[in-house]
């Protein structure tokens, strides 16, 4: 957008909030991020599953290196730093693993959030009403451990987000907090989706 990508533009407001250590996951024309991932020193993961299995192995080949992470969607086209909020709160309340969450558009059908006080409880899937997840979320080592061991029991077409709503429902339940914010993100699936936003004109 503007001459600008998806991917630099989520670097950007990355290291406007000071996080310096960035990784993207490949898979399909893994070769085209090659030059963009040296140019902007950004570690990569070749997700060899990525034909086959749905976006948890994205996760899952991460390993270890998944710890204390924002983990972030590739489709997004963000509109403001949002990280800098969530790195306040951190700074406020320490960090807490949660989701990022705001208004569902009009029109949109998405993962609405169940939470009581701030914490995750559930999800109704394609709801058009309340606070859906918005494809940016934080870990902390000790949830994200629990995270990897639960991905790789995952079914091939299981979003990631399903295996951490299963730990919702274990011994003990993983503590997954809820942070409301106002609107900073477009979902970009096709250029259709740009032009509904109004991020874009014909």
């Amino acid at each position: 957008m503007g001459g600008v990508t998806l991917l630099e533009r989520t670097v950007h407001y990355l290291r406007e909030a000071g996080i310096r250590d960035i990784t993207i996951v490949t898979g399909y024309r893994h070769e085209a991020f090659d030059e963009v991932a040296r140019r902007m020193g950004l570690r990569t993961f070749f997700n060899p599953d990525y034909a086959r299995r749905n976006n948890h192995s994205s996760v899952a080949v991460l390993g270890k290196a998944f710890a204390d992470t924002f983990i972030i969607d590739g489709d997004l086209l963000l509109t403001r730093n949002v990280f800098t909020e969530i790195l306040e709160d951190f700074r406020l309340h320490g960090p807490r693993s949660g989701f990022v969450v705001q208004r569902t558009r009009k029109g949109a059908s998405e993962w609405e959030v169940i939470e009581e006080g701030g914490v995750l409880r559930g999800v109704r899937k394609n709801s058009a009403e309340g606070w859906s997840l918005s494809g940016v979320s934080y870990w902390r080592a000790e949830e994200a451990e629990r995270i990897r061991e639960r991905l790789a029991g995952c079914g091939a077409d299981a979003f990631w987000e399903d295996c951490v709503l299963e730990l919702l429902q274990a011994t003990p339940p993983l503590p997954v907090r809820v942070w409301k914010t106002r609107d900073f993100q477009v979902e970009i699936d096709a250029f259709v989706d740009a032009l509904r936003a109004g991020v874009m004109t014909p």
